[in-house]
């Protein structure tokens, strides 16, 4: 049996049934819970409820919530279909009688056993379809509660609004609050919070002012600014300033009167904070400080782009206080980070660019470069600028917040102008003496600070004609601002002679590619001499002493190198043996073997430079006789040093091969025999060589006091002929009674020179006594030291040095014919002992040293005499006598001299000329009295060569030259005084 429109129409009303039942419930629930809501943010609102209070709140208001949701649920499961369950509720609402759709329900699913059964329950059936389908859904719920829950609904909405329309501002405190009890919200307040910062854009580490105006129904006193922490919980209040306004009590007075306003300041705004303004009556939300960072300049570096011509690398670099400083015309790039993004910036450049050719004057050029932000790093930005001359620039930058910095960026700029070179001349000095037959290298160097161009040499010839010279300038290519070139003067070749003079200078030019700036040096010259002159010169540069210490020098080297090899004998004693039978040398032994390698290596190479300073030495053109044995001996010692240095070779080379574990028996024997003929090898060593060596010691000791004692002899005869010169001039004032100004004055001038001479003889007698009344000089030059001796006790007996000081006496006391009288007999007496100091000459003779024969000896004695120079002109002499001789130097070249240049072994850097202000320096260089040179500024002077008073012996040349210039002054005086004599006559 069907009972389908019965189950349509149940399944209908069910539906009805539901909505409405689960509608009503939801207005009831949520008028509830709005009720609640709103009653419980009245209450904090009321209360100002504490984070605890508002969480029962929330609590509160879940529960509802929750409990609505769980009726509505429950309503909704208990609201499904069931056709029992509806079918009743059907007909009970519709007050069908009978049960109709009950019955065709349960007569439909029941099967009848009889037909009378059967047919029943079809027409019940029939019966309950019929009535379903002339039944409507729409009767069947009740509306009536449901309109009544939607009205109510509605009725608190309403209600809601008008409160929130009224109470705006509790609803807008509370809710935050009750939605996050922890966030601090502020609780309800009738006073209004107006809060304002000056400036409106805060900026880092600038002053800010918190401004908070307080309305409302009730107005606050006071006002407390407080801080918050990243949790928005209080950690610092501070109390506000109020802002005081003026208010008129009278006609005449005024006074202050705090407002609703109230004030914080910060002096340096450092970081955002977030903050409230709190006062008795409430607080306001929280607010926050924004602090916009300023953009700075955290570092800033300069590129620098050098002019092409420089051939510089580009370099970057910090800038520094010191600024920027770069050649003109260099290309900068300023490049700077920021702490924060830069969009923009500018550079205000200021430059001071010099006018050509216009001293010290400049024009004033300004222009403004500007940033690029990097596309990579938008806190990078480059700006570039040619570099034209020295300023400053000002750099600013501006942040994507269109916030420009507060400090620009500030320095100097410095524009090095290309300079000029410089150019020296290292070698030789400024006037320079050569023999004809000498090579002279001359020694160059320029400077530059950018580059170096060409360099010329410029020379003339005896004041004719000029001629130049490009020379190749050598540079480093890691250096190439210093560069030095060599020119030798091959003076054979350009056919010089002695008398010449030749004028050089050298100038140079850098690469400037606009216009070539040079120096030049200043005049040097080259004065020719023969080689006659040139050995008599030479002589006084290197005297017997030189050679004694010379010796000395050698022979201390040679000691040193007789304990290096005794040492080596000791260590090959104590590994010969080993070595010798073949057993494997331990770890130490081995050690003891480098260490004799190591030492055979330094004997090898110092025997090797001693046996090569010697042979140099030796082949050293000769000045002196006596110098040929000295020099054989010096010759045989270096061979023998070589075969020392052959001998510890083959060692050497022995020693290093036995450091193999298995030693073939070749190989020891080969040690043994190098090992025995290093011990053979005695020479220079012996006892005989030593012999060989203290006799050349002992003939140059002699020779040392043959020249001192001559020395100080040469001091006494120049002292007996000036004693007679100062003799004939007081003759020229010794018959004047009436004196005048001017001849006190001379007769003044020779008791000081008198008093001069006598100390002179003083001291030369007491150097020669003291010297030849040694006994050891006595034992070695007995003829000379004998002869010496009894000159001094010939003056002694004299007393020739009392008439002299009887001589300076009167003069101070202006009696001349007395001044004569003691200084004719001190002549008189002196010249007695002219044939006395030639027999201490003549003596020396017989005191052969090197095994000398007389003549040889007598020519000896005279070249150390032209060695020693003029006594008492300060030229010569090593005990310092004498009067003070000039201070001008001048270097002396040639095949003995010591400094050489480059081509004779010398370092090239004896003197510098630098531009056109050259300071010589004269360290170490022979040197020439100026009297002996040539005056460059008389061209004739130059042309007839380097000698004054040729036909006098060079030694002597001063002494004369002093002779005749006092002559000449004294036929001056003598004519003057006859001229004052006659006038005073004729008066």
């Amino acid at each position: 049996m069907n009972a389908a429109p019965v189950i349509n129409l149940l399944k209908r009303a069910n539906a009805s049934l539901r909505w409405t039942h689960l509608l009503t419930i939801t207005c009831t629930a949520s008028c509830l819970s709005i009720i609640t809501a709103i009653i419980l943010i009245f209450t904090d609102a009321i209360l100002a409820l504490s984070p605890i209070g508002l969480i029962i709140l929330d609590i509160i208001i879940a529960i509802a919530i929750i409990s609505s949701i769980v009726t509505l649920l429950t309503a909704y499961f208990r609201t499904r279909f069931n056709a029992n369950r509806v079918a009743l509720i059907v007909e009970d609402r519709l007050n069908l009688d009978n049960s109709p759709l009950i019955n065709t329900l349960e007569l439909s699913t029941k099967h009848c056993t009889t037909g009378s059964s059967t047919a029943l329950a079809e027409l019940a059936v029939e019966q309950g379809n019929a009535i379903a389908t002339k039944l409507s859904p729409d009767r069947i719920p009740d509306w009536k509660p449901v309109r009544k829950a939607i009205l109510t609904l509605t009725s608190i909405f309403i209600l809601t609004i008008l409160t929130y329309s009224f109470f705006p501002s509790v609803f807008n405190a509370v809710l935050p609050r009750l939605l996050s009890p922890y966030a601090n919200h502020p609780p309800f307040t009738f006073v209004t919070f107006n809060i304002s910062s000056q400036p409106e854009k805060v900026l880092h580490s600038l002053p800010v002012t918190i401004s908070a105006n307080l309305s409302g129904f009730i107005t606050p006193d006071t006002a407390d600014i407080v801080f918050v922490d990243e949790n928005n919980q209080p950690n610092q209040r501070i109390e506000m300033s109020p802002v005081l306004h003026a208010i008129t009590t009278d006609q005449t007075q005024q006074q202050q009167q705090a407002g609703n306003t109230f004030e914080f300041h910060i002096e340096s705004a450092q970081q955002t904070r977030n903050f409230y303004i709190d006062s008795p009556h409430g607080r306001s939300a929280i607010q926050t400080l924004t602090v916009l960072p300023v953009p700075r300049f955290e570092k800033v570096y300069a590129t620098l782009d050098y002019p092409d011509y420089t051939n510089w690398p580009e370099i970057q670099s910090p800038i520094n206080a010191a600024g920027i400083t770069a050649i003109a015309g260099t290309q900068i790039s300023l490049t700077v980070q920021s702490n924060v993004p830069i969009k923009a910036g500018e550079i205000a450049v200021e430059q001071n660019i010099p006018v050509p050719n216009g001293k010290d004057k400049t024009t004033p050029n300004k222009f403004t470069a500007y940033f690029k932000p990097h596309t990579d790093d938008p806190k990078l930005a480059t700006a570039s600028f040619k570099l034209l001359g020295s300023g400053s620039i000002s750099a600013t930058i501006t942040g994507e917040s269109d916030i420009t910095c507060t400090e620009p960026f500030v320095t100097k700029l410095t524009s090095k102008i290309d300079q000029f070179p410089d150019v020296y001349i290292l070698d030789p000095d400024e006037r320079t003496v050569v023999p004809e037959t000498y090579k002279l290298d001359v020694i160059i160097e320029a400077t530059d600070d950018i580059g170096l161009g060409t360099l010329t040499l410029n020379r003339s010839v005896n004041a004719w004609g000029s001629s130049s010279t490009n020379l190749k300038l050598k540079t480093q290519p890691s250096n190439p601002t210093v560069g030095e070139a060599v020119y030798t003067f091959d003076l054979p070749k350009l056919g010089a002679k002695a008398g010449d003079v030749i004028e050089y200078h050298a100038t140079v030019y850098d690469n400037h590619p606009q216009n070539k700036q040079f120096a030049e040096t200043p005049i040097y010259i080259i004065e020719v001499i023969s080689e006659e002159d040139y050995l008599e010169i030479a002589r006084t540069q290197y005297r017997i002493d030189d050679i004694n210490e010379e010796f000395d020098e050698f022979m201390e080297r040679l000691n040193e190198l007789q304990e290096q090899r005794e040492a080596i004998i000791e260590q090959l004693d104590e590994l010969q043996s080993k070595v010798e039978s073949g057993q494997q040398l331990t770890e130490a032994e081995q050690q003891k073997l480098e260490e004799l390698e190591e030492a055979l290596k330094q004997y090898e190479e110092q025997t090797q430079k001693l046996a090569d300073d010697l042979h140099e030495r030796a082949n050293k053109k000769q000045l002196y006789d006596f110098e040929e044995p000295y020099n054989d001996s010096l010759r045989k010692l270096a061979d023998q040093l070589e075969a020392q240095n052959k001998a510890a070779n083959e060692l050497k080379e022995s020693a290093a091969q036995c450091k193999s574990p298995s030693l073939a028996a070749n190989q020891r024997q080969q040690f043994t025999d190098s090992a025995n003929s290093f011990r053979k090898q005695k020479d220079p060593f012996s006892e005989q060589s030593k012999k060989e060596r203290q006799y050349t010691k002992d003939e140059l000791d002699k020779l040392a006091l043959a020249d001192k004692i001559a020395e100080q002899g040469e001091r006494i005869q120049y002292v007996i002929m000036q004693q007679q010169e100062v003799a004939k001039r007081y003759a020229t004032l010794k018959n004047k009674t009436n004196l005048t100004e001017a001849e006190k004055q001379q007769l003044r001038k020779l008791g000081k020179e008198e008093q001069t001479l006598q100390n002179e003889l003083t001291d030369a007698t007491k150097k020669l006594r003291d010297i030849v009344t040694d006994p050891k000089h006595q034992e070695m030059l007995p003829n000379m030291t004998g002869s010496a001796e009894k000159m001094c006790n010939r003056i002694d007996e004299l007393k020739a040095d009392l008439d002299m000081q009887q001589a300076a006496s009167k003069s101070e006391e202006t009696k001349p014919r007395e001044a004569y009288d003691a200084a004719q007999a001190a002549a008189d007496k002196l010249e007695s002992l002219l044939s006395d100091c030639q027999a201490m000459n003549g003596s020396a003779c017989m005191d052969s040293c090197f095994k000398f024969n007389r003549p040889q000896m007598q020519n000896a004695l005279s070249q150390m005499k032209q060695g020693r120079g003029v006594p008492g002109t300060g030229n010569g002499g090593s005990d310092g006598y004498g009067m003070q001789g000039s201070n001008a130097k001048m270097s002396v070249r040639g095949p003995a001299s010591s400094n050489n240049g480059t081509g004779e072994g010398g370092d090239g850097k004896h003197n510098a000329g630098k531009g056109k202000n050259a300071k010589p320096e004269f360290n170490d260089v022979e040197t020439l009295d100026p009297s002996e040179q040539l005056d460059d500024s008389n061209p004739n002077d130059r042309i007839h060569g380097s000698s004054l008073l040729r036909g006098t012996p060079l030694p002597y040349r001063e002494e004369a030259g002093n002779y005749f210039k006092r002559l000449a002054e004294d036929q001056a005086e003598n004519q003057q005084n006859d001229s004052e004599d006659s006038n005073s006559n004729q008066n």
